[in-house]
């Protein structure tokens, strides 16, 4: 990552993250995407696949961030404009406890924050799953026995576009203020 890349995704980042230490955060785990991607695309042939498990977890952890930031800021705000957020919705996001991945994936798709088709939902949920394949003994047994049928580069594509939806969707509809970017302009290590 250059420089003027991390500069970009910094803006791009503070135009909607609640917690400056999770923004930070975010920013040092896109710098370990681009090492991963670096030295995945430096590989052979046959090691490439060997990288979309660390490059998927990183990704998936990253949008977990970026929802749990979301509901934190829901939640706490007190003067902080909340465009696109009703008054009803803020009060419901109030009265429960939103603290796992799963229930911030549950409260997206009921509000359809995303404005994604259902399928989008079900690819999300599918990507907790595959970060909780961290795990390598798979005791829940969710997903397929073997990890290369999951951390494969078709799983890596899925992973890729549902988090360019959410950052795009997190900076236009959802910004804290008036942007100094746009998504666009945000690079991102697979759209290189």
């Amino acid at each position: 990552m250059t420089s003027s890349e991390r500069d970009l995704i910094s803006k791009a980042i503070f135009t909607f993250i609640w917690s400056f230490k999770k923004g930070d955060n975010i920013l040092y785990n896109m710098e370990i995407l681009w090492t991963l991607y670096d030295a995945k695309n430096d590989s052979p042939p046959l090691r490439k696949m060997h990288f979309n498990k660390p490059i998927m977890l990183v990704i998936v952890a990253i949008i977990e961030c970026f929802l749990d930031d979301f509901v934190d800021r829901i939640q706490e705000h007190v003067s902080d404009k909340l465009p696109n957020v009703t008054k009803t919705e803020v009060a419901e996001f109030r009265k429960k406890k939103l603290e796992k991945f799963e229930h911030y994936i549950a409260t997206a798709r009921k509000y359809n924050f995303f404005e994604q088709p259902k399928n989008f939902y079900t690819a999300l949920e599918f990507l907790r799953d595959v970060r909780n394949r961290l795990h390598i003994q798979n005791t829940k047994n969710k997903l397929d026995k073997d990890e290369h049928k999951i951390f494969n580069d078709l799983n890596l594509h899925v992973a890729e576009k549902v988090f360019d939806v959410i950052f795009k969707t997190m900076m236009e509809k959802f910004p804290r203020g008036v942007s100094q970017t746009t998504f666009d302009v945000t690079p991102a290590p697979w759209r290189r």
